[in-house]
């Protein structure tokens, strides 16, 4: 049976591609089957993939959200994507929330910037990570100058280490083989080795290899980005009230650009970006 699919870009910009981010509408399954949005994940090959229904009774809308290998409790660029779609199918909706593993979440349109949305999320806690986690990461090829940098633990539904590097040079030459992340990282109770560089105040060099991606380098990490708001404190990094996470090595095609607000007195913590809508189709998911 044919579904309709969105394709978003997500987290792009003039200097960076964005990912590419499925949305699935009103794709039904039988409670007790697990697997068939995993299956329709894998088939479809994207980094991310949301799959939206709006209950029959009510109006809301729950979102369940998987990577080609994985289901995902949380996912910005599922929920930045989701809301876009809710737009173009139900412009009228004043307050776009979306039920997830982990809650519901407000989605937000920015009020100046075109196609700019912005999830209210809670910013995790972060703890310094081991000395001996920390060493281990060795066995992925990581020099003992590396090593010598302060790391920490983070993330909302998903562990992440944060490892802080001393240059944009020394970032950009970290290769690492998405087979021993993948093994490191299910040995350690964690989904992701987020690497980052402060250029300023307002500006962070990122990296993401992840399992979500069986320990490839994801091109724009919404959750994983999220977390460099509570891993600043634990590592003495000093950051602005509205930061700009440019993810990715190399060119801009293996780039995503990422937006973060810090919460006051009178906002909540706030992750963003833009959102494209590229294309509306029919999927056939395999039976």
């Amino acid at each position: 049976m044919s579904k309709t699919i969105y394709i978003t870009r997500v987290f792009s910009s003039e200097h960076a591609a964005g990912s590419l981010t499925g949305v699935s509408l009103n794709f039904d399954r039988d409670p007790q089957d697990r697997n068939v949005f995993q299956c329709a994940a894998r088939q479809l090959g994207l980094p991310d993939t949301g799959f939206l229904n709006q209950s029959i009774s009510d109006v809301s809308w729950t979102l369940e959200s998987y990577s080609p290998v994985e289901p995902m409790k949380f996912c910005i660029q599922t929920l930045l994507s989701s809301a876009a779609v809710q737009k173009r199918i139900a412009p009228d909706i004043s307050v776009r929330s979306f039920a997830t593993k982990m809650g519901a979440y407000v989605v937000e349109e920015d009020g100046f910037e075109p196609n700019v949305w912005w999830v209210n999320a809670e910013v995790p806690s972060a703890t310094v990570a081991s000395e001996g986690l920390v060493s281990s990461l060795s066995e992925l090829g990581f020099s003992a100058e590396v090593l010598r940098n302060t790391a920490a633990i983070s993330g909302i539904g998903r562990r992440r280490i944060y490892l802080k590097l001393d240059s944009e040079d020394e970032l950009e030459r970290i290769s690492l083989s998405a087979r021993e992340v993948n093994l490191w990282c299910k040995k350690n109770d964690l989904t992701a080795i987020c690497l980052f560089f402060v250029c300023s105040k307002e500006s962070i060099r990122f990296r993401v290899f992840t399992t979500s991606l069986s320990g490839e380098e994801d091109v724009a990490t919404g959750g994983a980005a999220l977390g460099l708001l509570s891993v600043d404190s634990a590592l003495g990094v000093i950051l602005s009230d509205r930061v700009v996470v440019n993810q990715g090595r190399g060119d801009s095609l293996f780039r995503g650009e990422i937006l973060l607000k810090r919460a006051n007195d009178r906002i909540p913590a706030k992750i963003g970006g833009l959102v494209q809508i590229l294309t509306e189709g029919v999927f056939f998911p395999k039976s």
